[in-house]
């Protein structure tokens, strides 16, 4: 499927074959008018009805009519279609007579009005195909009907914000810092290309900056450089208050308090530096040893293997990369949690199959044992795992239990002695289930409450040996990709577990899943963010070199739109990670909502941007020998596995929103006794009223330096319109909200881009206080980035309140029961040929 992007025409270039020849169209039409006004006595009936119409339509009248074409049922989406038809004309007249034949080279314009003519085109096409179906009686007709409008009313919206865009001068200086950004990536790979050994500064928008390089030093030449200098050196001098780490009386997650509508910063500003100098040393030395071993490590032979070979194994155990957070006492690295996002990068930029191998087997792996093990547990196993060459796995999912992990089924009976356990049941898709020989698993137990003395089901984790008799693997799975990694389904049949291998107390199954993923999932965005700079380097490497329509297609802007948008989603992965992995090291403990979010939006992130790649590159992208199409097909699994980014979305708001609730509740138990809350009452009211009144909002300028205070005030926005929505729906539907699922996503869709925010306007800010030679770069980034969230915020909550959308989930909800009950598309072909 993903050659039809490209082949027959890329799409990129037909959206510009759209768009220039239908401004080719409009420009004759125009310069026929302008002729006609050159004679006007000869041409009075073109003047007059061309006047008439302008004048109409600049006062809102006569415009486009498609009432009398549509079934009645479609009137109000005919309407919204020719809406769309007259900005969109409108939009092209002014265009013409702004540029002339200048808007050739207007790409980042351009590929709006192709996108608006594209959903123009279709919201005519389906209101025709629909109102056919109705006239005729069709049994899909209101099927059919339900389609056209909910397709109407959203295509018309995306019509809307491109035709806003289009005519913004904040997104005009919007795509200039996109172009830029792509400027700035395309000289990275030329200086790689150079084997430059250190990056160097990197222009802003307001440079024309030429770059002078050698073999080992490049810089940009600029009549402002001294400027940008007095700037960054004054911003440097000004340093952030030195980061501690409270007691833990309270949640310190930056992500949790935003939900009740707080700013707890501890957690995002200043962006956290919580290693030690030994460390970074330590860190340091294993980037040159570690980067030597991947440039003798072949993924695709890897792949077709099935997994890295004997050789490849051994030297992994030999360099400690299978126990790189294991303490040196049972024989590991004691890499902090920063060490191992660092080298999650290096090996993500290789062969994300081999990162499987490496996460399945110590992110979730062994790690239960690390986290909950007994010292007794930890001795005898954590040996094995770390240098003995022995693989662990992590045992969780079923046939009957994804994402639902307490429905599991699998079981584990207590002796009456009391000295063992006897567990039967299987697991499905287990990352090296058919290569390891220590089990982390979870089955169902039965526990007596001991003031109650009644019994019940819980989980309950255990360590299990292959070694244990009825322990036995399926072969290996045939997937679409991570095929390096071995994936199987396990069986236990009276499997025989003595009592000291449950692990973390018995019942507490459920919390040690979710603990150990919890753990494990920040390294999930360094990991990526490898992955998005191997292929942004593979982009601009292509684009520096390919030659289309007589230049280079680094050029053109849909190129560098492209370009630009890949790496700011690497940036804010990368940030998110380290963010993460920073507070961690630091020793922080509520960071659960923040890996969510970093998985969800690093593992989206990575397929658009290896997406990208392949398309900047065309069929060449294809191709196995670009190396994309692999990364492609091993990237989608990391949406699914470790928590499914649907569930997660859920687990993201439902979480805050607990969280916001029970400070809520807090407020209303206060009421009921006003003399002995006065301080509480008074405080939350106070904050209610300024704010209710368009004072008191959140101030993030503080925590920035100057030149992102702007940013820093589009994201402040964000949060007062997010948190003042999530105690609206709280107080509007209480426990009821967690059946309202359109909302809870879109919730969650603004919740991370408000933490992405905050993630790039922290390190952003960093890079200049420490005059980092990529700060200009990292400025343009963060400013690019804030305002294209910022407007994703406001129109998701637009949605959440907005009565029309919320007709229209209930739409949405209405086709797919039809299309369950069909059990597949409910219309008939459009020919009547079935």
């Amino acid at each position: 499927m993903r050659i039809f992007r490209i082949f027959e025409g890329a799409n990129d270039v037909l959206r510009m074959f759209i768009a220039l020849t239908g401004i080719q169209k409009a420009g004759n039409d125009l310069r026929g008018l302008q002729k006609a006004l050159k004679n006007p006595l000869g041409n009075m009936g073109v003047i007059l009805a061309e006047g008439t119409k302008r004048v109409g339509r600049s006062v809102g009248v006569g415009g486009t009519d498609l009432r009398p074409f549509v079934a009645s049922e479609l009137q109000n989406a005919s309407k919204q279609c020719a809406e769309s038809m007259d900005m969109f004309s409108k939009t092209i007249e002014s265009l013409l007579m702004k540029h002339g034949k200048g808007i050739v080279e207007r790409q980042f314009q351009l590929a709006r009005v192709a996108d608006s003519a594209i959903d123009i085109y279709t919201m005519a096409a389906v209101l025709s195909r629909a109102t056919r179906a109705s006239q005729r009686g069709l049994p899909s007709a209101n099927h059919e009907l339900l389609m056209a409008q909910i397709w109407c009313q959203e295509a018309s919206n995306r019509v809307h914000r491109n035709i806003n865009r289009i005519h913004s001068g904040s997104f005009k200086e919007h795509y200039q810092r996109l172009g830029q950004v792509a400027r700035n990536a395309i000289l990275e790979q030329y200086c790689r290309s150079k084997k430059m050994h250190r990056f160097h500064r990197l222009v802003g928008v307001s440079n024309r900056g030429v770059l002078a390089c050698d073999n080992s030093s490049a810089s940009w030449l600029s009549s402002k450089s001294h400027n940008q200098q007095r700037w960054l050196s004054a911003s440097a001098q000004r340093k952030p208050k030195e980061r501690t780490v409270a007691a833990p009386t309270v949640n310190t997650s930056f992500m949790a308090n935003l939900f009740r509508g707080e700013i707890e910063p501890l957690q995002v500003f200043p962006f956290p530096d919580a290693l030690k100098p030994e460390q970074k040393e330590m860190i340091g030395s294993l980037i040159d040893p570690v980067t030597k071993f991947f440039e003798g490590y072949d993924p695709v032979m890897a792949e077709k293997n099935g997994g890295p070979d004997e050789a490849t194994f051994q030297s992994m155990w030999e360099m400690g990369l299978m126990g790189m957070q294991a303490p040196e006492e049972y024989g590991g690295l004691a890499l902090p949690n920063t060490g191992y996002a660092r080298m999650g990068e290096l090996v993500g930029s290789v062969d994300l199959g081999l990162a499987v191998v490496f996460g399945a087997h110590q992110s979730i792996g062994w790690k239960g044992v690390l986290l909950y093990g007994t010292e007794e547990q930890k001795r005898k196993y954590l040996p094995k795992v770390v240098t003995g060459g022995t693989i662990a796995c992590f045992c969780l999912t079923e046939p009957s239990s994804g994402s639902d992990a307490g429905s599991i089924r699998s079981r584990a009976v207590k002796s009456a002695d009391g000295s063992h356990y006897v567990l039967n049941g299987s697991k499905i898709w287990i990352s090296g289930g058919g290569l390891a020989d220590i089990f982390t698993v979870f089955a169902q137990t039965e526990i007596t409450d001991p003031k109650t003395g009644q019994k019940r089901d819980k989980v309950t984790a255990f360590i299990v040996e292959r070694g244990f008799e009825g322990v036995t693997s399926g072969p290996p799975e045939d997937k679409m990709g991570i095929k390096c990694s071995n994936t199987a389904e396990v069986y236990f049949d009276d499997v025989k577990i003595p009592a000291e291998n449950v692990l973390g107390g018995e019942g507490n199954g459920f919390k040690v899943a979710m603990n150990i993923l919890n753990n494990g999932r920040f390294g999930m965005s360094g990991t990526l963010a490898g992955t998005m700079s191997h292929c942004i380097r593979k982009a601009a490497e292509h684009a520096t070199t390919r030659v289309q329509f007589g230049q280079k297609i680094e050029n053109f802007g849909n190129v560098q739109e492209k370009l630009a948008r890949m790496a700011m989603h690497q940036y804010v992965s990368q940030s998110m990670g380290y963010m993460i992995s920073g507070n961690m090291d630091a020793g922080h403990t509520d960071y659960h909502l923040e890996a969510a979010i970093s998985k969800i939006f690093s593992s989206e992130a990575a397929w658009y941007v290896c997406d990208e790649a392949i398309q900047i590159l065309g069929g060449n992208g294809f191709m196995k020998s670009s190396g994309l199409e692999k990364f492609l097909r091993d990237i989608r699994i990391y949406r699914i596995f470790e928590g499914a980014n649907d569930i997660l979305r859920l687990f993201v708001t439902l979480t805050g929103i607990q969280y916001a609730g029970s400070h809520l509740k807090e407020l209303q138990r206060a009421f009921k006794n006003p003399t002995a809350n006065l301080g509480l009452i008074f405080q939350e009211g106070s904050r209610r009223a300024v704010r209710s009144i368009g004072y008191g909002g959140t101030d993030l300028s503080t925590f920035v330096v100057d030149p992102l205070k702007e940013s820093a005030a589009l994201c402040a926005d964000s949060i007062d319109r997010f948190s003042k929505t999530i105690e609206a729906l709280l107080i509007k539907h209480g426990k009821g909200i967690v059946d309202q699922q359109f909302l809870l996503i879109r919730l969650a869709d603004s919740a991370i881009d408000i933490y992405a925010m905050s993630c790039v306007l922290s390190r952003a800010s960093k890079a200049v206080r420490e005059n980092k030679p990529s700060a200009e770069h990292e400025l343009l980034m963060a400013k690019a980035w804030c305002v294209e969230a910022n407007d994703r915020v406001r129109i998701n909550i637009r949605r959440v309140n907005n009565g029309v959308f919320l007709k229209n989930y209930d739409t949405m909800s209405a086709i797919a029961k039809n299309i369950c009950a069909q059990q597949g598309i409910v219309q008939s072909n459009p020919v009547g040929i079935e």
